[in-house]
């Protein structure tokens, strides 16, 4: 079932930082508090792959950051025609081992091979430019436009959400005042195929409106392998959508909308910059955007 609820909050501003944290807090999301699992053990970086350093924040590559020792170590990937810069995600397994990641064209295994089903992971003109027949593939987004959730405790189960990002003329009617939209959100499963691996189908879409660009953020369910995912407005907007995903799919759908009275943002827009976060348990959603950049 599909529900939609419109509830009105508003920002704190600390007044000792040229940055803006608002805090909402989310009355109807309940949370379930578990063990500590390690699906988050290790991340994906960029790293420069020329010895010479020559050009700088050019040439990228991937790396592993991992938290298995303090402080974590940096393994580098073998993946070099592709760069590690904002939209990267990656996924563990309950042990912490990674088991794929992606550069937001692609999603890889641990040992560099694309995953079957996940050569394209999104489409269109904009893939179609930075993914395609390029040295250097990468689908530009910002951070956490590519989420993944693990949905069993035997980790054959996972689903990784991103959205579509094209320039105004080719977003099939949608437009962003800037010239650039994010729409389009997807998801695509992650399963375990016997002894073959991961293989990724089944590419559904969520939705199909204006969304920020990036800034996902997941918490889980009180109910097992269930989680709860916020997906912020386009800058100009403010409704935040609120998805509760289980291992057969998205059952609900919130709208939580986010009035910016007292918040020094420039003609009430919020851009995509920053990040998002929950707290630990679940009660309080942050979104940090620095405002002096």
């Amino acid at each position: 079932m599909i529900k939609t609820n419109y509830i009105s909050v508003r920002g704190l501003m600390p007044s000792y930082t040229n940055s803006v944290i608002m805090c909402m807090v989310f009355f109807l999301i309940p949370v379930l508090s578990i063990a500590q699992l390690k699906h988050d053990y290790v991340w994906t970086i960029g790293y420069n792959s020329q010895e010479n350093g020559s050009p700088p924040g050019f040439w990228l590559a991937e790396s592993l950051l991992s938290f298995h020792s303090n402080p974590p170590d940096t393994i580098r990937l073998q993946t070099f025609n592709t760069r590690g810069r904002a939209n990267t995600m990656s996924m563990a397994n309950s042990k912490g081992e990674v088991i794929f990641y992606s550069n937001g064209c692609s999603l890889f295994d641990a040992e560099g091979n694309k995953v079957p089903g996940g050569e394209e992971l999104v489409f269109g003109p904009r893939f179609n430019r930075q993914c395609r027949n390029t040295i250097l593939p990468t689908y530009s987004n910002w951070d956490a436009s590519t989420i993944a959730l693990p949905m069993d405790s035997n980790d054959s189960l996972f689903y990784v959400l991103f959205h579509r990002r094209e320039v105004n003329r080719e977003a099939d009617g949608f437009e962003n005042p800037l010239g650039v939209v994010s729409f389009e959100l997807y998801k695509t499963k992650v399963v375990l195929d016997g002894n073959d691996g991961y293989v990724a189908k089944d590419r559904t879409l969520i939705f199909r409106q204006n969304m920020g660009n990036g800034n996902f953020a997941a918490v889980r369910d009180t109910q097992l392998h269930h989680w709860w995912i916020i997906i912020p407005p386009d800058y100009h907007l403010n409704n935040y959508e609120i998805i509760r995903l289980g291992p057969d799919g998205v059952d609900t759908i919130l709208t939580q909308y986010f009035f910016y009275e007292g918040l020094p943002f420039e003609g009430g827009f919020v851009y995509n910059s920053g990040s998002a976060v929950f707290s630990p348990d679940g009660s309080m959603y942050a979104r940090w955007i620095a405002e002096d950049e």
